[in-house]
Order: C-alpha cells, then structure tokens, then sequence
C-alpha cells in the first residue's frame, strides 16, 4: 500500500519569518539614517546660529568703540537730548529700547547712576518678545549675513559705570560738574545678541559684558 506525505510547509513558514526579520531591519535601519541625518541637520543650523550671534555681539562692541557715547546719552527723567538716548519708555510707562539702546535704571545731572527697574519693570527687556520682534525698532539688526542663511539682532544696555583701573582708583566718583570722572570711570555695557539659523526656528542666544579701554 502506497503512503502519502503530507507537506507541513516549513519552508514557506520559515521563509516569511526570515522576510519579517529583514522588513523590521530594514525599518529600523531607515529610521536610524533619518534621525542621524535630522541631528546633523539641527547641529549645522545651531552653528549656523552661533556664529551669527558671535558675529553680532563683535559688531556691538565695535559699535560702542565707534560712538564713545557719553554720560548725556545716558540720563533718564528727560534729561536725555542726545540723537541716541538709552532710556526711552513706553505709553505704559515701561522703560523700552530706542534702535536697540536700553537702560533699565535711574541716572539724572548730579546723581549716581542706579541700576533699578521700576516697580513695573518686571523683566529684563531681553527677556521680552517684542524687542525681538521685527519691525518693533527695539533691536539692532546686525550686519552679519552667511550667505543668506542667517541674520542675528543685538540689543545693548547700559549697566551704569566701572573703574577703569580697579588698582588706580579715583581720589572722588564725581568732578566738579557732579559727573562721574570720565578719566576713571568708563560705561559698562551688556550685550545681547540672537542668531539664526537657516529657519527662524533655530535660534541662539548670547550675552557679553563690554567696557571700553
């Protein structure tokens, strides 16, 4: 008596567990490639934009070599009238950025230079949106552009006065007009500047503390 065989199908079975175990392997392999290329992606836009804020706080500073501005540009209550005036305010009475110089303080003829804000100042003015915002006139549109793929806005405060030699100081903070000594006292000035990348989504921020020589 002839027996027959019945086939199993091992071989298809095999075969289509070895077909799912290249399918998840491709899958995983084509994932891995497109978060790689995504993270290379985000590291050359954030370089992009470092160096566009880099580039903006060496134009701020080479900015502040080139005006030399004085302690008329500084004085708050009005007593500002200078083209460039650091403290300017708001309709809500908020001291503002005027073509991105700030002052969040007090500094009138005769007195010492506070760097207080006023009870409604409640952040600082780099903290805000709207001195980023373009068209708002509250920041300096920098110079620096990468061939078209970044631009970087700086803003510059005044922080009040620094000895000018810590180890040589000054006999008397003020001269005979009630000014402070300007031979010993020089204008300290912080620096805030934001870079981007390729998009506007990619963004850095960097500060730098600035006094003339």
């Amino acid at each position: 008596m002839k027996q027959i065989s019945h086939q199993k199908g091992v071989v298809l079975l095999v075969a289509l567990v070895f077909l799912l175990i290249l399918t998840v392997a491709g899958i995983s392999a084509m994932r891995m490639s497109t978060a790689e290329e995504r993270m290379t992606s985000n590291f050359s836009e954030r370089n992009i934009a470092f160096q566009a804020a880099e580039a903006a706080l060496i134009e701020a500073e080479l900015y502040l070599d080139e005006q030399n501005f004085q302690q008329l540009n500084f004085y708050t209550g009005g007593a500002c009238n200078q083209q460039d005036c650091f403290y300017t305010e708001d309709a809500s009475g908020n001291a503002t950025c005027a073509n991105g110089l700030c002052f969040l303080g007090e500094f009138e003829p005769a007195n010492s230079c506070v760097l207080e804000p006023k009870l409604n100042q409640t952040d600082e003015i780099y903290q805000s949106a709207e001195t980023w915002r373009d068209g708002s006139g509250m920041h300096r549109l920098a110079t620096f552009n990468a061939g078209g793929l970044a631009n970087a806005k700086y803003i510059i405060e005044f922080r009040c006065f620094a000895v000018k030699d810590p180890l040589n100081p000054a006999s008397d903070q003020y001269d005979a007009s009630n000014e402070y000594i300007p031979s010993y006292w020089e204008p300290l000035y912080r620096i805030t500047a934001i870079g981007y990348g390729r998009t506007q989504n990619s963004r850095v921020m960097l500060q730098s503390t600035y006094r003339r020589d």
